[in-house]
């Protein structure tokens, strides 16, 4: 599955060489920024949940699940659970 996770990070992350740093905490600076295929930058804290979050939602794409529907013009209002 990780191996996967990191084939859909190619796919989606210009930086994709930033995620297995990110992954495993080797990263030294506070922040790191993603820069994505389609031109977002998202910007992200080091020692923190930030990247499992973001894989969650852009790279396994889990609002996107046959049991969750979010129609056109519907707003996501994701208030966390930790």
């Amino acid at each position: 599955m990780k191996f996967l996770i990191f084939l859909k990070c190619i796919n989606k992350i210009r930086n994709w060489y930033v995620t297995p740093l990110a992954h495993y905490k080797i990263l030294k600076d506070q922040y790191f920024v993603l820069s994505l295929r389609n031109s977002l930058k998202i910007k992200m804290r080091v020692q923190s949940t930030d990247f499992q979050a973001f894989v969650n939602v852009w790279i396994l794409e889990e609002y996107k699940q046959g049991w969750f529907r979010i129609d056109k013009n519907g707003v996501v209002i994701d208030i966390g659970s930790h």
